[in-house]
């Protein structure tokens, strides 16, 4: 197994555990398994260590994505998380307490948005974004991000008006802010 120039950062490259079959190797972050198939020694990949996704071929550390959601929410929100959900990358937004009614939420869905446009890839700017009531956490009280999926899915603990590329009024127009809530946003911002 080899590795291309520029892998061999110090810190990556491990000296192998006694029972390895390949002396040195380079810290990916993805988990393997060795499997015998016939006479041959094969890796079978079971998953990440991290939370590395791969979007439209390429890969996207959904940390990076959250800490730019909250570099561009600023006071606006209390904590901004990124998932993927059926192949797409989701945007979920917890509003700060001061960020109260649909004319704030659109505005601080859209400086986000707009933000991570103009610093990021755009297979790094999530398609949607939720704002969510509450976080979900699991039994040892960190996020739990399978709920998240299941909020993104179903849309429940979802804020009303979800923001997204889609959003339609009643009668399925596409819904465009009044110049009014415009303004009203302008002064969230």
């Amino acid at each position: 197994m080899g590795v291309m120039r520029g892998y061999l950062v110090e810190g990556k490259m491990r000296p192998a555990p006694d029972n390895s079959l390949w002396g040195r190797h380079f810290d990916s972050g993805d988990r393997c398994r060795v499997v015998r198939v016939g006479q041959e020694l094969r890796l079978r990949f079971l998953g990440r260590r991290d939370r590395q996704v791969k979007i439209h071929g390429n890969r996207v550390e959904l940390v990076e994505v959250e800490r730019r959601m909250e570099e561009k929410a600023g006071h606006g929100a209390d904590r901004c998380y990124a998932g993927l959900v059926d192949g797409r990358l989701i945007g979920f937004i917890r509003p700060a307490a001061n960020c109260v009614g649909r004319v704030s939420l659109r505005g601080l869905v859209r400086r986000v948005e707009e933000g991570l446009r103009e610093s990021l890839p755009p297979h790094m700017v999530p398609e949607e974004f939720h704002p969510i009531e509450e976080v979900p956490l699991n039994a040892n009280g960190k996020v739990d991000r399978e709920r998240l999926v299941e909020i993104a899915k179903t849309g429940r603990g979802v804020l009303p008006n979800r923001v997204g590329k889609a959003q339609t009024t009643d009668k399925g127009v596409p819904e465009q802010p009044s110049d009014l809530e415009d303004r009203v946003c302008q002064l969230f911002e």
